[in-house]
């Protein structure tokens, strides 16, 4: 799939986007990130996004080669409950602008890369937005050992400096402008002595990237930094790195006229209009479950279900179904993303009512096998998907290509 990266500067999304092209095979196409108004601080208040050091932000389109779309934030924290609706006023509002304006420019990006790494609060927000304008959310770091992710950062060339420290042990004016190699066993003794987050999930630490394997045209070189200190604190400073000088170095010499020169797709920054607004607005994600409104998709498609069976000593039920069409029985190859979609919803909305009668629901299931005759079809069927099962806390996937029969989607 081709996909936007969200960007903040820090080595997580800049990690996230590399995953997403190595080990998931998609393209990232453009950049997104939101930043501060111009008369704010370098640091907002804010549950989502990290905005110290923005200002660099801007050099990553010349570092890569793709275009950066930004949207200054308006909104503050809100909606503060884990599961989040959509609320006037709030930041994730400001994320759902920006990428409905990556979409209606770029009608080809189909998916997001984000960083996420442990918080539910960033994750879910993502996916709420995600599921609103009908585009995959990919989190190739969800959940993995920070230890070896940060060491994998390290192996992989990331290049990415301390620009906030609000820990036990970080000290701003010690440790600012460090690389996370050149601290990279600090982490791990403040992780034995404190307990604390080796990536800086609990916000111990914010960094920003410099290179990375996604930068193919050049590299940023930070000449001149201020540190800010914001608090004393009573166990820990908390201050951060304020650059007031610095250049894209390129990587080739023959790259230098491209990166100083760029096209249209090299060196451009999209801001958000002001006042844009997208011709179809969201809407926020349906209260009643699918299942339970009137579809069409009966009439096109048999559903053919297994009764539920007991498996794993008693302790859990499995039961499984699948959709063939009525009228005829067209090869794999055929099969359109939209027949995908009415098929998948199709089964979906038997297995609810077959669950029902067990006196269960999809909110009871803990993991999916999801099989398809054509993995182009993933962000169509994932949009159904995601009406179905719940947002928090939702069943562990595995979605696969397969050769099935004429006319099973």
């Amino acid at each position: 799939m081709k996909c936007v990266a969200l960007v903040s500067g820090g080595k997580d999304s800049c990690h996230a986007m590399a995953l997403a092209e190595t080990n998931g095979g998609h393209e990232v196409v453009a950049l997104a990130n939101l930043l501060p108004q111009e008369d704010a601080p370098d640091e907002l208040d804010s549950y989502m996004y990290q905005t110290v050091g923005h200002q660099l932000v801007g050099s990553y389109t010349s570092c890569m080669g793709v275009p950066l779309f930004r949207h200054r934030i308006r909104g503050s924290s809100k909606h503060q409950d884990l599961q989040y609706t959509q609320t006037l006023g709030d930041e994730v509002e400001d994320l759902s602008l920006l990428l409905a304006y990556v979409k209606a420019t770029l009608p080809c990006v189909t998916a997001v890369s984000s960083g996420a790494i442990a918080s539910d609060y960033q994750r879910l927000r993502v996916e709420h937005v995600c599921a609103r304008l009908g585009l995959v959310s990919l989190a190739y770091m969800w959940h993995m050992p920070q230890r070896s992710l940060l060491r994998g950062m390290i192996d992989s060339q990331l290049h990415a400096i301390f620009v906030k420290v609000a820990a036990l042990g970080l000290e701003p004016h010690k440790h600012l402008g460090k690389s996370i190699a050149q601290l990279h066993h600090t982490l791990h003794r403040l992780n034995c002595l404190y307990g604390s987050n080796v990536c800086g999930e609990g916000g111990e630490y914010e960094t920003l990237t410099l290179d990375c394997p996604a930068f193919k045209l050049g590299r940023i070189v930070l000449d001149e930094f201020e540190v800010v200190i914001c608090s004393e604190g009573s166990i820990a400073q908390v201050g951060y790195l304020h650059p007031t000088k610095f250049h894209v170095e390129p990587k080739q010499s023959e790259q230098t006229a491209v990166i100083a020169q760029p096209d249209l797709r090299q060196g451009i920054v999209h801001m958000v209009p002001c006042d844009w607004s997208p011709s179809l607005p969201s809407t926020d994600l349906p209260c009643e479950p699918p299942s339970l409104r009137a579809s069409s998709t009966e009439v096109r498609y048999n559903v053919v279900l297994q009764s539920p069976a007991l498996c794993g000593r008693g302790e859990y039920t499995q039961i499984s179904g699948w959709a063939v069409e009525r009228d005829s029985a067209q090869p794999g190859s055929d099969i359109s993303a939209g027949n995908s979609r009415l098929a998948l919803t199709a089964v979906l909305q038997a297995l609810v009512h077959a669950l029902a009668e067990e006196g269960l629901g999809l909110c009871h299931a803990i993991f999916v096998h999801q099989h398809v005759c054509n993995m182009a079809h993933f962000g169509d069927v994932n949009a159904v998907y995601s009406q179905f099962f719940p947002a928090a806390d939702p069943p562990s996937r595995a979605c696969v290509q397969l050769p099935l029969p004429d006319g099973v989607p």
